[in-house]
C-alpha cells in the first residue's frame, strides 16, 4: 500500500491538527506539498539518523518522533504526526554538500537496480531540498515539522 503524506510547518500541535481535513497551504502554513511513499516513521527515522550521525533506535526514543496529534481513524487516516524537533535542526543547518552526501546514503538504503538507484536517488533529492528548506522557514518562524498521512 502506498501512502500520500504532506510535510508541513505549524505553530504548534492544535494549529496542526486544523490541517487533517484540508492541504496545510490553505491553512496559511508553509508546505511542500504531496509526497508519495516518503513515511515519516519508517523513512524518517532513517533520514535523521543519517543527518545526525545516530542510531535508528536512537531517533525513535526522540519525543516528537510520530507522535500522532490527531486521533487514528480505521488505520488508513487522515492523521497528522509530530516530526522530531532534531531533524528539523539538522536539516535547517545542512549546506549543499552535507544534503548531497545524506541523498546518497538514502537511496542506498533499498537494494535497487541501477536504474532503480538514479530515479530514486534524483527523486530523494528533490525532496530533501524541498524538505531542509521549509525546516529553515520552521525554524526562522519558530514552528514544528508535521506529517499530514493516509494511507
Amino acid at each position: 500500500m502506498v501512502g500520500l503524506y504532506e510535510y508541513f510547518a505549524a505553530p504548534d500541535d492544535t494549529a496542526a491538527a486544523a490541517a487533517v481535513r484540508c492541504d496545510a497551504a490553505s491553512l496559511g502554513l508553509p508546505s511542500i506539498g504531496l509526497v508519495i511513499g516518503i513515511d515519516p516513521a519508517l523513512q524518517m527515522a532513517r533520514l535523521e539518523s543519517l543527518l545526525r550521525g545516530i542510531e535508528n533506535g536512537l531517533v525513535i526514543g526522540e519525543p516528537r518522533w510520530c507522535v500522532p496529534v490527531t486521533s487514528l481513524k480505521r488505520g488508513r487516516g487522515p492523521w497528522i504526526v509530530t516530526i522530531t524537533d532534531g531533524l528539523c535542526e539538522s536539516l535547517a543547518a545542512a549546506d549543499d554538500t552535507a544534503l548531497a552526501q545524506t541523498v546518497w546514503l538514502w537511496a542506498r538504503t533499498q537494494p535497487l537496480s541501477v536504474t532503480e538507484l538514479a530515479r530514486r536517488e534524483n527523486a530523494l533529492a528533490d525532496f530533501l531540498s524541498d524538505f531542509a528548506d521549509l525546516a529553515r522557514e520552521a525554524r526562522a518562524s519558530d514552528r514544528h515539522l508535521y506529517c499530514w498521512m493516509s494511507l
